[in-house]
């Protein structure tokens, strides 16, 4: 799993000695006077959050706008200073702009202007020439800045957010030799949204000035490069999801973007928050109530004023709550200068005013309204306190509020309402899905939340934790830097060298011949007391054949198979894409264990396993299916396939120019940012898997934990993709990728399934003698 140290070891092993640059608008740390004292705080802000871990870890410098009353007191004369201030890791630079540069840069073009865009919000963005202006100049001013911390060294200047569209560009004429990349931390509109930007070719223009551009959602790269389309002279090449400018390429990747999950579930157990409950149950007079909890910026793309007018019909159709429920809306003022937040502002109040006034009763308010800055501490307090914590959100790129929540809820109960209309929906399908236009949806959403039962909150909360821990925000900034350089975006993380491995199964880009090492391979089989031997089937036991049914066990290696399962000391098991079934019908030994749809189903003697929620889409699957092969049927050579638990497109017998038409097909039938299921290339077929954190990787290390056998020496061969996981969680045992030289997690190559075949007669032979008589045939 990702985590601090293996980001650090891969910025250290990969970028060298480029220096780390992030540019931000918002400053992870400020300092403001309180009274006469001078105050270190964090802001509140999901950005920040993010990124400041990545920080922590990798250090470097954060470019940031100087916004505390006493930011120019702290630094140094040269605008830096070290943070944070309890445990330095890596240095702020301070950007100082006059009021005149704040108005038209950040609170004109950027928050009047781009932001109601970009979330196609009801509010009339507002453009200003004056304001572009600005906007330019403190573009320039922060490129002036980023050369100054760069200096001559070469550096990777990570770029954040809508605030800097020109920035890249800028970097790029002033210093060719940069590494740029930039995260739009908001969506990206559709394409005759934008043509409303009168500077819609700069904007572009600048934005293309990058190595790497990021957004939440593949949805939103779409968005990016049919805008592109349409308003400059570029090549978009969308199958590589890249535009070239220029000369300049620029490549286009979804990342969406995390929390540091593993710091905010210990906050969580620890005991500040302890004491923040117990002051939060005095305050809110908790005794015997129930809780709800919205916690965001006060902005009118958060839906606040929709959630309030659900909780209005919540206590009119279901009065068994008045008096029982208490909902705190904790909203953190901003942008206060703008028109439009002046008018939301004054409309929350006047709901809130309104809504106590209509229900409340003696010491009862069904709303507590807290409109200020509330430290971290506090904010987990309540996280863990709520019965339900509500994001109605009417468009986010992302949302990391309900991730926090997520995290917080070390007690693995609470129930998270989610708008649809969130990045997160994408991640967090165990959520209560709503659309937060709707009030009626979102006060039934409400209801089910406060009557679900106990062990059904406790599924849903355990299996989200699950995937905000393993998509944290290391994943997050190692695969922008892996994607960066040229990596396998989905590689795991870096592993130090293990000196008890045995040396040709450390990672190489080279992989040595696994029957050339057969001496040394027998080493480590040698002094292990057993063998777990996991095998691909179609390309590692089988060859790959034009069609699934024709791929049949050469019958020399089911005699091999057969003979290794009989052997006291090995376990065979056969892990395979192909349903179950399937590769249990065609292997046909008993005594093996069988591992279907990639790990999602397994069986054996004495082992069962299904992934549950992929059983839960079942229905899903199956409809899936049928609309790919609606889609497809005028195709010559397709094959659709229903393996159970996930599905197949074949394309090895479609002719050559209709492949491309295949693969858009599949892809706009499961877009990337289905919140169910996902699309993953192999050899001449598309896999349609759900979405689950669940690979053959995970399944090979629940085989191990189950089987008992932790000092076994486990083998894996397989030949494509899928395999990667495996390969990696064998880790320093012996796996091995079957074909033609490719880039691999796996220690060995072997050319073929004959190969392979032989391979697994030299296991047999040199296996303990067989005690287990051979079952009695016909």
């Amino acid at each position: 799993m990702w985590d601090r140290n293996a980001l650090h070891e891969l910025i250290q092993a990969r970028l060298r000695d480029q220096l780390l640059i992030v540019v931000a608008n918002r400053e992870p740390y400020i300092h403001r006077y309180v009274g006469d004292v001078v105050e270190c705080i964090q802001p509140a802000s999901g950005m920040a959050s993010a990124l400041d871990p990545m920080m922590l870890a990798c250090g470097g410098t954060w470019v940031g706008h100087g916004s505390g009353d006493a930011d120019r007191l702290t630094v140094d004369a040269h605008d830096r200073i070290r943070v944070p201030p309890d445990s330095p890791r890596y240095t702020l630079r301070r950007v100082w702009l006059s009021k005149e540069q704040e108005e038209g840069y950040y609170h004109g073009v950027a928050n009047s202007g781009l932001w109601p865009l970009c979330h196609v919000a009801f509010t009339r963005p507002i453009f200003d020439s004056r304001h572009w202006q600005t906007y330019r100049e403190v573009n320039e001013l922060f490129a002036d800045a980023v050369l100054q911390e760069a200096g001559d060294r070469p550096a990777f200047v990570f770029i954040q957010d809508y605030h800097f569209g020109l920035l890249p560009r800028i970097l790029k004429r002033r210093n060719p030799e940069l590494t740029v990349a930039q995260f739009w931390h908001i969506p990206w509109p559709n394409p005759e949204t934008f043509r409303a930007l009168p500077w819609k070719e700069e904007l572009l223009d600048g934005l293309l000035g990058n190595d790497l551009l990021g957004f939440h959602l593949g949805y939103h790269c779409q968005n990016f490069l049919e805008t592109v389309d349409r308003n400059l002279e570029a090549r978009t090449d969308r199958e590589q999801s890249e535009v070239v400018r220029g000369g300049h390429a620029t490549r286009i990747r979804a990342f969406p973007i995390s929390i540091d999950f593993e710091r905010h579930s210990a906050a969580a157990a620890g005991p500040e928050v302890e004491r923040e409950m117990a002051r939060w149950r005095h305050r809110l007079k908790l005794d015997g109530k129930l809780l709800g909890l919205g916690i965001e910026r006060i902005d009118y793309t958060k839906g606040i004023p929709e959630r309030l007018r659900a909780i209005d019909h919540l206590l009119e159709n279901h009065p068994e709550f008045r008096g029982r429920l208490v909902y705190a809306q904790c909203g953190v003022p901003s942008r206060g200068h703008i028109r439009a937040y002046q008018q939301l502002d004054d409309e929350i109040d006047d709901l809130v005013e309104g809504i106590n006034w209509k229900w409340g009763n003696g010491s009862w308010r069904p709303i507590c309204y807290e409109k200020r800055h509330s430290n971290p501490a506090e904010m987990t307090a309540l996280h863990r306190l709520a019965s339900f914590c509500v994001v109605s959100s009417l468009h986010d790129g992302m949302n990391l509020v309900a991730k926090e929540f997520v995290a917080s809820r070390v007690d693995e109960d609470g129930v998270l309402v989610l708008s649809r209309f969130t990045g997160a929906a994408r991640e967090l399908t165990d959520a209560l899905l709503i659309n937060p236009f709707s009030v009626e949806e979102l006060s039934g959403a409400m209801h089910e939340a406060l009557t679900m039962p106990r062990d059904e909150r406790g599924r849903r909360m355990r299996r989200m934790r699950e995937v905000v821990a393993e998509n944290n925000v290391y994943r997050w900034a190692g695969k922008i830097v892996s994607t960066l350089l040229r990596l396998d975006p989905d590689d795991v993380p870096p592993r130090a060298p293990d000196a008890t491995a045995h040396p040709a199964s450390r990672e190489t880009d080279e992989p040595a011949s696994l029957l050339a090492s057969l001496d040394e391979v027998g080493e480590v089989v040698e002094a292990a007391p057993h063998r777990l031997i996991l095998l691909d089937y179609d390309g590692t036991l089988a060859p790959i054949a034009e069609r699934p049914e024709m791929a049949l066990l050469p019958s020399t290696t089911r005699d091999i198979l057969r003979q290794l399962a009989r052997r006291e000391d090995c376990t065979v098991g056969i892990v395979s894409g192909r349903s179950l079934e399937d590769v249990r019908a065609r292997v046909g030994i008993e005594g093996l264990i069988y591992a279907g749809n990639h790990g999602l189903e397994i069986s054996g003697v004495g082992l069962r396993f299904a992934e549950e929620t992929a059983v839960s889409r079942r229905d899903g699957v199956e409809s899936v299916v049928c609309t790919l092969a609606v889609l497809l049927k005028d195709i010559a050579g397709i094959l659709v396939e229903d393996k159970g638990l996930s599905a197949s497109v074949h394309y090895r017998l479609v002719r050559p120019e209709h492949r491309m038409q295949v693969e858009r097909v599949v892809r706009e039938a499961v877009p990337e940012d289905h919140p169910q299921f996902v699309v993953m290339p192999g050899k001449m077929v598309w896999e349609v898997r759900p979405r689950v954190l669940w690979n053959k990787g995970k399944a090979v290390r629940w085989l191990r934990e189950r089987l008992g056998i932790p000092s076994a020496v486990t083998f894996y061969l397989g030949d494509d993709r899928t395999d990667e996981d495996a390969f990696a969680e064998v880790g320093r045992f012996v796996s091995a990728r079957v074909g033609p030289p490719a880039p691999t997690r796996a220690g060995f190559r072997v050319a073929d399934t004959a190969e392979v075949a032989e391979f697994l007669s030299w296991l047999s032979r040199s296996a303990r003698p067989a005690v287990v008589p051979e079952p009695a045939r016909g």
